[in-house]
């Protein structure tokens, strides 16, 4: 990239706003968020898997922007996240469908949307993670069509088998998923005669949609099939039905994450590109010295405490030699000025109090109120 618009386009990318709304053409966007990833890379790179080399990151997000342009309408901080989490995950993000960045309308106020992008785990994603454990030996996820011949059998006892009768009716239109009436999952554990499986209708996968924040996102309108094949092994994964290793905790946990977080506008469009408002931010102010502590006063042996005692209010206190001690403070504030009585120890404090006709004066040092 050449010239004065080259150079503004690198200015805006450094704003840190979605690329899209950038004033720059289509090639300079994309080697713009290719140079903005790179420059990431080396504070996130320490959250990569060891096995995994950084430039890998920079390749599964260009995979899916070129794939998905939509996605540059984004935050990059969120681009970057949900391809970093796919790769922790070993399921990247792209083509092969083991999981998906898949943009959304997060509400971060009264009225007020940000596009984001999410990282969702797709079915494919799941059945290769229990593939990977070696504790399954065959695993399969089928949506079923109207016009299907199906039927489950559920085995009572250990003589009965269960299992799915599928015969699929070829003459219907099987890219039309509203034709959809099941889907269903069946895992061959490893060593096992009896398979394990789930079925769920269409009007169980609606509810467990309509349940979700994300309910009207893309992956559900463009991918109904894919998102519906996803939550029966989900199901099937829950009920003990798959091996439970550390492997699938963590991508069933990556999947609650989202739709937990996610509050995504079941009705509101993706919001028009708006011009970038570049604001002048004073500079960030240097934190302030921290205080330096206090010396702590060693204790002298050589000097002697002044004991005093008021005879108005009867308080009485110890101070060092070298205090000036005139006036009872508290009588003072009163507006009542009282001299004090004055002595070296407790004897000729008590001595000097029964002068002024005062007795009793207590003996105990923990009586004695110090003065700072």
């Amino acid at each position: 990239m050449g010239s004065r618009q080259s150079e503004r386009a690198i200015e805006l990318m450094e704003s840190g706003e979605p690329l899209a709304t950038r004033p720059a053409s289509k090639s300079d966007t994309f080697q713009i968020f290719q140079q903005r990833v790179s420059d990431m890379l080396p504070s996130v790179a320490k959250y990569l898997p060891s096995m995994v080399d950084p430039q890998t990151l920079v390749g599964v997000v260009m995979l899916n922007v070129r794939q998905n342009p939509e996605l540059l309408e984004c935050t990059v901080d969120s681009l970057i996240a949900a391809a970093l989490q796919g790769l922790q995950l070993n399921l990247p993000p792209g083509p092969f469908g083991l999981s998906y960045m898949v943009p959304f309308n997060n509400r971060v106020g009264d009225g007020v949307y940000r596009r984001e992008v999410q990282f969702l785990v797709g079915y494919k994603g799941y059945i290769e993670t229990a593939r990977r454990s070696g504790e399954v030996d065959s695993i399969d996820v089928r949506s079923v069509y109207a016009g299907d011949e199906f039927g489950v059998t559920y085995g009572a006892d250990q003589n009965s088998q269960p299992r799915i009768t599928h015969i699929p009716d070829m003459t219907v239109d099987r890219s039309d998923v509203s034709n959809i009436t099941h889907v269903y999952c069946v895992v061959w554990p490893h060593n096992s005669r009896r398979p394990q499986f789930d079925v769920m209708s269409r009007a169980e996968v609606e509810r467990v949609r309509q349940s979700s924040p994300s309910r009207n996102s893309p992956a559900w309108r463009e991918w109904w099939d894919a998102m519906a094949m996803a939550k029966v092994v989900r199901r099937l994964a829950n009920r003990g039905g798959m091996p439970i290793t550390e492997a699938l905790i963590k991508v069933c946990e990556a999947d609650d994450r989202v739709y937990s977080s996610v509050d995504a506008d079941p009705i509101m469009p993706p919001p028009a590109p708006q011009p970038v408002a570049h604001a002048e931010f004073p500079p960030v102010p240097a934190p302030a010295p921290a205080p330096k502590p206090k010396p702590k006063s060693k204790p002298q042996a050589d000097v002697k405490p002044i004991h005093w005692l008021c005879p108005r209010c009867t308080q009485t206190g110890t101070a060092v030699q070298g205090t000036e001690l005139t006036w009872c403070a508290d009588c003072a504030e009163s507006g009542v000025e009282i001299e004090l009585i004055t002595a070296t120890t407790h004897d000729d404090l008590r001595a000097a109090a029964s002068e002024h006709g005062m007795h009793g004066i207590a003996d105990d040092s923990d009586d004695i109120k110090t003065i700072d």
